[in-house]
Parts: C-alpha cells; structure tokens; sequence
C-alpha cells in the first residue's frame, strides 16, 4: 500500500451559517439519510432542525439520530421514507498555508473489575478530541474564532477532492506566534474538541 503525501492534506474551517428549506438525503439500506449536497453537511451545532418525512415534519424526535457534522439523520429501523431538513449549515473553506497538522482522540475507560475477575473489565465513559495547526502568519483566521468565543469544525482530508478524514468542533485555548530574523513569522494553532446539541465532539467520515 502507498503511502499517503502529507503535503496533500487540506485544512477546513467552517463560516457563518446559511439557512436551508427542504435539503434532499440520499438513504442508505433506508436507515441512514445523508444530505444530498456534500458542500451542506456540517449542520450548524446548535441550532434547531427539522427532519421531515414526505413534506411532513417527524413528530417523535427519539425515533432518529443526528450526527451534524456528517450530515446524517439514523433510523432504528428500515422503512421506505422520503427524508428532507429544514436546517442551517456551515459552509467549509480551506485554511490557507497550513503546513503541519495533528489529530488525537482519546476515550476515558472506567475500571469495572471486581473479585470475580480473572481480567481488567473496562468501558467507555468519555471521548475526547484534540488537535493543532501550524501555518505561516497571514491572517486572522484562528484568532477571530478564538475571540468570538464560538466553535468552529476543523475538517481534515489527505488529499484535495477525497473524502476528509474526520470533522470536529473545535475551541482554541492557544496561539503561538514565533518568528526569526531569517525565517518566516509562523503561526501555530492548538484546539479542543466541544460537543454540539446532540453530545457529539467529532466524528470519523471513512
């Protein structure tokens, strides 16, 4: 198998929301219905939506999952619909002169061994997700999200015009700016994964 050119990853950051009436899903095995229009699926993290089967809003929210930052909306079960949303997305552009990126997620495990154990029993209690940035110094971008005090999606592909690797909403809690005489004034970006409306901090796309 080759191995991937990191110089061919894209950085994305997400933009000011754009309402959306009657947005098409494509379904999948009449479970799961994702937008149509791969630029609209980030689906704004907070605000509300409404999922729609045959022009006709679903009453029951608990019969579906969201997950806004693949687009998706998750049945429990497999019947024939026509989904469509009413909703707001964030659109996405690439962050121009990245040069370095990384991505990490982590899982708090509780211990639930007793004395009946021959082995360590452990869950899931909690996920997380945290990542940085680092480009040169040419603008604003990082630090008006980091003022504005609002999440923002960081999207990660290796290469333009491939599905990205994953997507999280992001906070920043630093931004170093550094510099030499024989050098370029760099800029690099740390951020930390926080949940949307749904409990949700990130999310993988393949």
């Amino acid at each position: 198998m080759a191995a991937t050119l990191a110089r061919k990853a894209r950085i994305k950051v997400s933009g000011a929301p754009v309402a959306v009436l009657a947005a098409a899903t494509t379904a999948a095995g009449n479970i799961v219905y994702t937008i149509s229009n791969a630029d609209r699926r980030v689906i704004d993290r907070t605000a509300a939506l409404v999922v729609k089967n045959g022009g006709v809003a679903i009453a029951d929210t608990t019969t579906y999952t969201v997950n806004r930052l693949a687009g998706t909306i998750t049945f429990a079960t497999a019947v024939v619909r026509t989904i469509t949303l009413d909703y707001s997305y964030l659109p996405l552009s690439t962050a121009a002169e990245c040069r370095s990126f990384g991505f990490t997620v982590t899982a708090m495990n509780g211990d639930e061994t007793t004395l009946e154990h021959d082995d360590t029993v452990r869950s899931q209690l909690q996920r997380d997700c945290a990542g940085s940035v680092g480009r040169w110094h040419i603008n604003s971008l990082f630090r008006d999200a980091l003022s504005a005090e609002t999440p923002v999606v960081i999207e990660i592909s290796v290469a333009a015009g491939v599905t990205p690797i994953a997507r999280a909403w992001a906070v920043f809690p630093k931004i170093d700016l550094s510099g030499a005489r024989d050098g370029y004034v760099e800029e690099s970006v740390e951020f930390e994964g926080a949940a949307d409306a749904d409990g949700r901090s990130f999310t993988f796309l393949e």
